[in-house]
């Protein structure tokens, strides 16, 4: 008689998590100024939005401008081809625009990329 595996409860990230995640970042010399800027992007989106992993890298910069005019956007996720809407707050948009800049002719380009193949499953991306 096979035996049943308890499932792992997932527990959201608090904001002091986040803010000793992000100083951690930010204060580590080790990690090279391009990943530095990479993973505060990550981060940020992830916390804020409340995307899956897989769902990250579908980002482009269309939807940054979209979540920062609008405050919402709109993803399909791979897993069920549904989409979903995330909306954003006014400190949420604020952070978020501290970390994407983009130029209107990179709205099509994706945010997060595995130096430059957006096709590349999140776990195949380097992060450290």
């Amino acid at each position: 008689m096979e035996t049943k595996r308890i499932k792992r409860v997932k527990k959201s990230v608090t904001a002091k998590e986040y803010k000793k995640l992000m100083n951690f970042v930010r204060g580590d010399e080790d990690i090279e100024p391009f990943n530095q800027k990479r993973f505060l992007k990550i981060f940020s989106l992830l916390y804020y939005s409340g995307l899956r992993v897989n769902e990250l890298t579908q980002i482009k910069f269309a939807h940054i401008e979209q979540i920062i005019k609008t405050g919402e956007t709109i993803v399909v996720s791979h897993k069920t081809s549904r989409e979903r809407v995330l909306y954003f707050s006014e400190s949420a948009i604020k952070e978020i625009k501290k970390y994407f800049t983009y130029e209107e002719s990179e709205l099509n380009n994706y945010c997060i990329t595995s130096w430059g193949n957006p096709q590349k499953s999140f776990h195949e991306i380097s992060l450290i």
